[in-house]
């Protein structure tokens, strides 16, 4: 079985926010979202600036640990869990930089080099070895398998939404 993985920004209670500006782009790279290999390599580390949205001044806020925007990007720790299927991830060494107080967080620029196709993602369908990937008809999609959302539903501020016939 297959979900699709999204995440939700974490935000104050006031709704303040970091928004990542992570339209950067690299060239010779097209899209971080079609599912194939970089013919290049992005700079290291990718510097990615990020900017508090907000009036709150509560100094936990934190980065959002997956973002799958413009470019995927995830901390350590689910960095860490996504590096055990290297068949289907690129990694990239990142930084999250607050545009206000220079502050980094390192971080992981992730390319998924997985497509997958509908008869894939099937409920019931454990054939694949493949634990994560893009959808083949809307690469905005990440999938991941039932092992995978195991691993990673501790996480805080991801969702998995179930895939239908």
């Amino acid at each position: 079985m297959f979900y699709i993985l999204e995440s939700e920004f974490p935000m104050l209670s006031d709704t303040t926010y970091y928004d990542i500006d992570d339209g950067l782009e690299f060239e010779g790279i097209k899209s971080w979202a079609l599912g194939l290999p970089f013919a290049v390599t992005p700079p290291s580390p990718i510097v990615v600036p990020i900017t508090r949205v907000g009036e709150g001044t509560d100094l936990s806020l934190q980065p959002i640990p997956f973002n799958d925007a413009n470019m995927c990007l995830a901390n350590p720790e689910i960095a860490k869990v996504l590096s055990r299927y290297p068949e289907s991830v690129q990694f990239y060494d990142a930084v999250l930089m607050d545009t206000n107080t220079q502050e980094e967080y390192p971080w992981f620029a992730i390319n998924i080099i997985s497509l997958l196709s509908k008869d894939q993602v099937k409920v019931g369908d454990n054939s694949s070895s493949v634990h994560i990937g893009r959808l083949i008809k809307n690469k905005n999609l990440i999938v991941v398998s039932a092992k995978l959302k195991g691993e990673l539903e501790h996480f805080p501020y991801l969702k998995f939404v179930s895939i239908g016939d």
